[in-house]
């Protein structure tokens, strides 16, 4: 089992619209945003995704689809089996 983290710019369409908090503590609903943010793979396989530097985390049942509008850095993370 191998976990690969892909970094960069996404554009995450949700299934379903979800309340966000922007900077000024404001809450908004959203269904699509773009954002900088890492996916996480387990085989091929997407098993989480991180946005704003870790402070939202959305599961794979809520993505509709990823649009990687740039791609960073990929890795993978070691895991003890």
């Amino acid at each position: 089992m191998q976990i690969v983290v892909q970094e960069g710019r996404a554009v995450l369409s949700l299934v379903a619209p979800i309340q966000v908090y922007d900077d000024s503590l404001r809450s908004q609903t959203v269904a699509e945003f773009s954002e900088d943010i890492k996916a996480y793979y387990r085989d091929f396989e997407l098993v989480r995704i991180e946005a704003r530097e870790g402070q939202l985390e959305i599961q794979p049942v809520d993505v509709a689809s990823i649009f990687w509008v740039e791609k960073g850095r990929r890795y993978q993370l070691k895991t003890n089996v």
